[in-house]
């Protein structure tokens, strides 16, 4: 009645390959899909540090106007590292993944600084450049650069043109 079967049950094995392949199989359907959300990310990264040029542009713009930078760090060319207290200053709140500096570089002046003839004012034309890379790693030619100019007019003789408030 009771007969001893000797033939062996691999279901277990079989479960286990049909398993196997299933998660084989599930990698290629995944894969696009991580390297769209990599992608993206990174999209979000650049636009966030493009907001905060634009942040930090205004702001300076500002403390140029209200004469907060001096006068020599822009004929020098000094170059200034974008630190938190400057990112809070501009009104920028988010953690920023980047390391950053920023300088100007005269492009033109009128009178050229070689005439003799003094004049009330002087007309530069600088450009003000953001360079942008990646927090621990060292700056190199693939950083996030950033050119404005802007129009500057100098007041030689000390007295200003515009009446004061």
């Amino acid at each position: 009645m009771f007969c001893s079967s000797k033939k062996r049950h691999f279901l277990l094995l079989e479960v286990l390959i049909a398993f196997a392949l299933i998660v084989l199989c599930v990698f290629p359907l995944i894969s696009p899909h991580s390297v769209m959300l990599r992608s993206q990310s990174q999209f979000i990264r650049k636009i966030e540090l493009d907001h905060l040029v634009n942040l930090l542009y205004g702001h300076i713009t500002e403390q140029l106007y209200f004469n907060k930078i001096p006068w020599q760090d822009l004929e020098n060319g000094t170059v200034f590292p974008v630190t938190n207290e400057l990112l809070s200053a501009a009104g920028f709140t988010a953690l920023l993944p980047f390391e950053g500096t920023y300088t100007f570089n005269e492009k033109k002046r009128k009178p050229k600084k070689d005439d003799e003839k003094v004049d009330e004012y002087v007309l530069y034309i600088f450009e003000l450049k953001f360079a942008f890379h990646p927090s621990g790693e060292s700056p190199s030619k693939s950083d996030q650069i950033y050119t404005y100019q802007f129009f500057l007019a100098r007041n030689l003789t000390g007295i200003s043109a515009l009446p004061k408030e």
